[in-house]
């Protein structure tokens, strides 16, 4: 499926760039579940299964090497996977349901559609990554800034530079303002 899959006008549309993320995708999920596995056997369980694997790394599948300009040999060379995190996961579950997708739509030489169903509908969620944490300033700190730039203010001021004493004005609200809405500034 997953060559048929690649040879598609679906795939094709794609940009060259997705086309190659998926191409490895597809290489790794192969690589995962076994190149002649049936797609209609693949369950919840096997899904965990490779979200586990994906995780830790060490999936051996295999893809060309790099070609030079006008060799026209194509050699393969066995590749193992490094250990991800949820959002590569989560980029190999989209790929197999956009597959399996295809095939529910996709009719063969005599007229039969690839799947019938899809066969892990609504079964697996997909992995998603932890809120990073973020440091938090308490209001000790804040005062500090703010007394700081209290006195860089007072410092340009007698310099006459004015350009610093509205920048330090600015960052005297800025502050205030992550103080009192509890939100970064760059949110």
């Amino acid at each position: 499926l997953c060559r048929l899959f690649e040879q598609s006008n679906s795939f094709a549309a794609l940009d060259e760039h997705t086309q190659a993320g998926y191409a490895s995708v597809l290489r790794i999920l192969c690589g995962s579940f076994g190149g002649m596995r049936d797609v209609r056997s693949i369950t919840k369980d096997c899904l965990l299964g490779h979200a586990t694997r994906r995780k830790a790394g060490g999936i051996v599948y295999y893809r060309e090497k790099h070609v030079r300009r006008g060799d026209t040999t194509r050699d393969v060379m066995k590749v193992e996977t490094d250990p991800v995190r949820n959002r590569a996961v989560a980029l190999d579950f989209q790929v197999l349901l956009r597959m399996m997708r295809w095939a529910t739509e996709t009719r063969d030489a005599k007229g039969d559609l690839l799947l019938d169903a899809l066969p892990i509908v609504g079964e697996v969620k997909l992995p998603r990554e932890a809120t990073p944490k973020r440091p938090h300033a308490d209001f000790e700190r804040l005062q500090c800034l703010l007394k700081a730039a209290e006195e860089e203010i007072r410092k340009a001021t007698h310099a006459e530079n004015f350009l610093t004493v509205r920048r330090m004005q600015l960052l005297t609200l800025a502050l205030m303002v992550v103080n009192v809405s509890g939100r970064r500034i760059g949110a």
